[in-house]
């Protein structure tokens, strides 16, 4: 599988280390973690909509991925296993159209893929936490008719 999102912002990762060859990206509502020595990959499959975004961790351990449309979800892999640690469902009422992690691996920011817009902070260390830890919406206060 070669094809990828040509879409998503950033949707392509460097995940080569000292020890590793691979490159992550997203293919519909597939991930892919690619090794391109030994032509070998492992797929990250679970969501139901096309994924909409992706983000890595700084360390590289981390992938985090989104869609959009109903039954929308973030999921949180282990980039190494390609298995899930976290998944979080109907992050946004209609997905979430990009986001980032901190550079500590404790956070995820996700942007709503709606009019308005919203932010949202999401703790991933608090596994009995399964919504955000802050959420704020965007109304444009300032429109001209």
């Amino acid at each position: 599988m070669l094809g990828f999102n040509k879409g998503i912002r950033q949707g392509v990762h460097n995940l080569t280390t000292v020890d590793r060859t691979e490159i992550f990206y997203s293919s519909a509502h597939t991930g892919v973690v690619y090794d391109y020595e030994q032509k070998k990959q492992k797929l990250l499959q679970g969501h139901c909509n096309q994924i909409t975004c992706t983000a890595c961790s700084e360390d590289k351990s981390l992938i985090v991925t989104a869609d959009s449309g109903q039954d929308s979800m973030v999921v949180v892999w282990d980039s190494y296993y390609a298995t899930p640690k976290r998944t979080y469902f109907s992050p946004h009422e209609n997905g979430v159209i990009s986001m980032d992690i901190s550079p500590d691996n404790k956070y995820i920011v996700t942007l709503s893929n709606n009019i308005p817009q919203t932010i949202s902070l999401w703790d991933l260390e608090n596994l009995e936490m399964n919504e955000p830890i802050v959420s704020s919406t965007f109304i444009d206060q300032d429109k001209s008719f």
